[in-house]
Protein backbone atom coordinates (compact mmCIF):
# COMPACT_ATOMS: atom_id res chain seq x y z
CA UNK A 1 0.00 0.00 0.00
CA UNK A 2 2.70 2.46 1.02
CA UNK A 3 4.82 1.69 -2.02
CA UNK A 4 1.83 2.38 -4.27
CA UNK A 5 1.28 5.78 -2.62
CA UNK A 6 4.98 6.61 -2.92
CA UNK A 7 5.03 5.69 -6.60
CA UNK A 8 2.15 8.07 -7.26
CA UNK A 9 3.77 10.93 -5.38
CA UNK A 10 7.19 10.19 -6.93
CA UNK A 11 5.55 10.49 -10.34
CA UNK A 12 4.33 13.94 -9.28
CA UNK A 13 7.83 14.94 -8.20
CA UNK A 14 7.42 14.47 -4.44
CA UNK A 15 9.92 11.91 -3.14
CA UNK A 16 10.13 12.85 0.53
CA UNK A 17 8.63 10.93 3.47
CA UNK A 18 5.13 11.99 4.53
CA UNK A 19 5.56 11.52 8.26
CA UNK A 20 7.83 14.54 8.97
CA UNK A 21 5.34 16.91 7.36
CA UNK A 22 2.58 15.75 9.72
CA UNK A 23 4.76 15.63 12.84
CA UNK A 24 4.96 19.40 12.86
CA UNK A 25 1.20 19.64 13.36
CA UNK A 26 1.36 17.42 16.43
CA UNK A 27 4.59 18.78 17.89
CA UNK A 28 3.66 22.41 17.28
CA UNK A 29 0.18 21.99 18.74
CA UNK A 30 1.47 20.19 21.84
CA UNK A 31 4.21 22.73 22.59
CA UNK A 32 1.92 25.69 21.86
CA UNK A 33 -0.76 24.24 24.18
CA UNK A 34 1.81 23.96 26.97
CA UNK A 35 3.14 27.49 26.47
CA UNK A 36 -0.31 29.05 26.17
CA UNK A 37 -1.64 27.27 29.26
CA UNK A 38 1.44 28.34 31.21
CA UNK A 39 1.06 31.91 29.98
CA UNK A 40 -2.65 31.83 30.83
CA UNK A 41 -1.89 30.62 34.35
CA UNK A 42 0.92 33.15 34.97
CA UNK A 43 -0.95 36.15 33.56
CA UNK A 44 -4.47 35.04 34.58
CA UNK A 45 -5.78 34.87 30.99
CA UNK A 46 -8.47 32.14 30.93
CA UNK A 47 -9.00 32.49 27.19
CA UNK A 48 -5.57 30.96 26.67
CA UNK A 49 -6.72 27.78 28.45
CA UNK A 50 -9.42 27.40 25.84
CA UNK A 51 -6.90 27.82 23.03
CA UNK A 52 -4.66 25.21 24.68
CA UNK A 53 -7.62 22.81 24.83
CA UNK A 54 -8.33 23.34 21.14
CA UNK A 55 -4.69 22.73 20.27
CA UNK A 56 -4.73 19.51 22.28
CA UNK A 57 -7.71 18.26 20.30
CA UNK A 58 -5.91 19.16 17.06
CA UNK A 59 -2.79 17.31 18.22
CA UNK A 60 -4.89 14.28 19.19
CA UNK A 61 -6.66 14.14 15.82
CA UNK A 62 -3.43 14.62 13.89
CA UNK A 63 -1.73 11.94 16.01
CA UNK A 64 -3.67 9.29 14.07
CA UNK A 65 -2.53 10.56 10.65
CA UNK A 66 1.02 11.09 11.85
CA UNK A 67 1.28 7.63 13.38
CA UNK A 68 -0.18 6.01 10.26
CA UNK A 69 2.24 7.86 8.01
CA UNK A 70 5.07 6.97 10.38
CA UNK A 71 4.29 3.29 9.96
CA UNK A 72 4.06 3.65 6.18
CA UNK A 73 7.37 5.57 6.04
CA UNK A 74 9.00 3.03 8.35
CA UNK A 75 7.93 0.19 6.07
CA UNK A 76 9.00 2.05 2.94
CA UNK A 77 12.32 3.56 4.04
CA UNK A 78 13.47 1.09 6.71
CA UNK A 79 11.81 -2.12 5.43
CA UNK A 80 10.09 -2.51 8.79
CA UNK A 81 13.36 -3.08 10.65
CA UNK A 82 12.88 -2.57 14.38
CA UNK A 83 15.76 -0.22 15.05
CA UNK A 84 16.16 0.99 18.66
CA UNK A 85 15.07 4.52 17.69
CA UNK A 86 11.94 3.10 16.02
CA UNK A 87 11.09 1.15 19.16
CA UNK A 88 11.47 4.29 21.27
CA UNK A 89 9.29 6.26 18.87
CA UNK A 90 6.60 3.57 19.09
CA UNK A 91 6.70 3.66 22.88
CA UNK A 92 6.70 7.46 23.07
CA UNK A 93 3.94 7.76 20.45
CA UNK A 94 1.80 5.38 22.53
CA UNK A 95 2.51 7.36 25.69
CA UNK A 96 1.66 10.59 23.86
CA UNK A 97 -1.66 9.11 22.76
CA UNK A 98 -2.54 8.29 26.38
CA UNK A 99 -1.46 11.71 27.64
CA UNK A 100 -3.38 13.59 24.94
CA UNK A 101 -6.52 11.55 25.53
CA UNK A 102 -6.17 12.02 29.29
CA UNK A 103 -5.71 15.75 28.84
CA UNK A 104 -8.85 16.02 26.73
CA UNK A 105 -10.88 14.05 29.29
CA UNK A 106 -9.45 15.98 32.26
CA UNK A 107 -10.18 19.30 30.55
CA UNK A 108 -13.83 18.29 30.23
CA UNK A 109 -14.14 17.65 33.97
CA UNK A 110 -11.95 20.25 35.68
CA UNK A 111 -12.32 24.03 35.84
CA UNK A 112 -10.07 26.07 33.56
CA UNK A 113 -7.96 27.28 36.46
CA UNK A 114 -6.83 23.78 37.43
CA UNK A 115 -3.09 23.14 37.28
CA UNK A 116 -3.50 19.45 36.38
CA UNK A 117 -3.88 20.14 32.63
CA UNK A 118 -0.70 22.25 32.72
CA UNK A 119 1.16 19.24 34.14
CA UNK A 120 -0.30 17.05 31.38
CA UNK A 121 0.69 19.65 28.76
CA UNK A 122 4.24 19.59 30.18
CA UNK A 123 4.33 15.79 30.03
CA UNK A 124 3.10 15.76 26.45
CA UNK A 125 5.72 18.38 25.56
CA UNK A 126 8.45 16.21 27.07
CA UNK A 127 7.07 13.28 25.08
CA UNK A 128 7.15 15.12 21.74
CA UNK A 129 10.66 16.34 22.48
CA UNK A 130 11.68 12.70 22.91
CA UNK A 131 9.89 11.75 19.70
CA UNK A 132 11.70 14.53 17.87
CA UNK A 133 15.03 13.46 19.29
CA UNK A 134 14.64 9.84 18.19
CA UNK A 135 13.20 10.89 14.83
CA UNK A 136 16.19 13.16 14.29
CA UNK A 137 18.58 10.38 15.27
CA UNK A 138 17.01 8.18 12.59
CA UNK A 139 17.46 10.81 9.91
CA UNK A 140 20.74 12.40 10.96
CA UNK A 141 22.36 9.58 12.97
CA UNK A 142 23.18 9.40 16.65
Amino acid sequence: MGDFVYRIFNALGYSHPFHPVLTHLVIGSVIAAFLLSLWGWIFKKPILYQTARHLTVLAFVMWFFTAAMGVIDWQHFYSGELLPAIKMKMILASVLFVILLSTILVNRKLPSESRIPIILYALSTACVLGLGYFGGSLVFGS
